[in-house]
């Protein structure tokens, strides 16, 4: 990992941090998230996928990006299946695409921008 100090160790808690973060933002009721991240939901979609891909990329150091990206497509259906089983929210095909296409673009800037040598 080029010009990156923090051990896989420490990028994987940031990771489940974030996780968490984000289980919270799909799973409350929308009433209960800022105005700014409703108004734009496919946006913030893809910025948290493409987060999570980054520090997954971090964490997972020798993880195939392929692999990493199936996993977080699969994680953001799994997040929009809990959302059809929550009484507050329902299953949004359209976020699900956000998600894909944020872990991509996630994937895609670290190897581009943090390791071009991939």
């Amino acid at each position: 990992m080029s010009g990156m100090t923090l051990s896989p160790a420490a990028w994987f808690f940031a990771l489940c941090a974030v996780v968490l973060v984000i289980g919270w933002g799909m799973l409350s009721p929308v009433e209960r998230l800022p105005l700014w991240s409703r108004t734009h939901d496919k946006l913030m979609h893809g910025a948290a996928f493409a987060l999570l891909a980054v520090l997954a990329s971090l964490s997972l150091p020798h993880a195939d990006a392929l692999t990493l990206w199936v996993a977080l497509v699969v994680a953001g259906i799994a997040g929009e299946v809990a959302q059809h089983l929550s009484p507050h929210r329902q299953f949004c095909w359209r976020d699900a695409a956000a998600n894909a296409v944020g872990a991509a673009v996630g994937l895609g800037g670290y190897q581009w921008i943090i390791d071009p040598a991939l």
